[in-house]
């Protein structure tokens, strides 16, 4: 009983500090737009609330492989155990409101990995910055 009472505490201080809010949705089946005839994709919401994004490295890790620079911040994305157990790869994140960091509204990531683990106080899922704007 007291890991479940350590954990339970734990889990609502992680979620104190989660001031973000985010929305994790996913591309569903294509709808024709009225305006421009193309086909686009819906969006089904799997998740609306706090979240918390922490970039583990300050500077980016660049490199050189087989010809191509690229740059790796390794952004995390930190969500409540519940409610966010169906939150898979490629799912889109788009941050809403951010009230430490207004640039943090132009945020859109892209899941890149799951977290699943036995004590965890928050899912924190990989993820990698789509676009800034």
């Amino acid at each position: 009983m007291r890991v479940e009472r350590m954990l339970i505490r734990a889990r609502k201080d992680a979620a104190s500090i989660a001031r973000s809010s985010v929305t994790v949705k996913r591309a569903g089946a294509p709808v024709k737009n009225r305006e421009t005839g193309k086909l686009e994709p819906s969006w089904e919401v799997i998740y609306a609330g706090r979240g918390r994004l922490r970039f583990t490295a300050g500077e980016p890790r660049e490199g050189d492989q087989a010809g191509q620079r690229f740059s790796d911040q390794s952004p995390t994305l930190s969500l409540p155990i519940s409610g966010t157990a169906g939150i898979r790869v490629d799912d889109i994140v788009e941050f809403n409101d951010n009230p430490f960091d207004p640039a943090g509204t132009l945020l859109k990531l892209r899941v890149t990995g799951v977290h699943v683990q036995t004590h965890s106080t928050t899912r924190r899922l990989p993820v990698e910055v789509l676009n800034f704007s």
